[in-house]
């Protein structure tokens, strides 16, 4: 589980953007619409909710940021120009 706590006031987008860094407002976004953020306890699935300074912001067990974008590609054309 990953747990900050807000130091200032900001939308919760921007404050998970900072945090999580490369992930995009729409991929955050529908992590939160999939239930995996609390604040304060109380799940949020809005990323327009305002942060209080003292806010406390937890993301899901279930959410892993790490395992959430990898991609594998299969190659399916290589020569010696590709």
């Amino acid at each position: 589980m990953l747990r900050w706590q807000s130091s200032r006031d900001e939308k919760l987008i921007a404050f998970l953007q900072g945090k999580l860094g490369d992930y995009s407002g729409k991929f955050l976004r529908k992590m939160l619409e999939a239930n995996h953020c609390k604040i304060n306890g109380h799940i949020e699935r809005f990323g327009s909710r305002q942060l209080v300074k003292g806010d406390c912001v937890e993301l899901s067990p279930k959410w892993n940021v790490s395992e959430t974008l990898k991609w594998t590609f299969d190659t399916l054309y290589e020569d010696e120009f590709l």
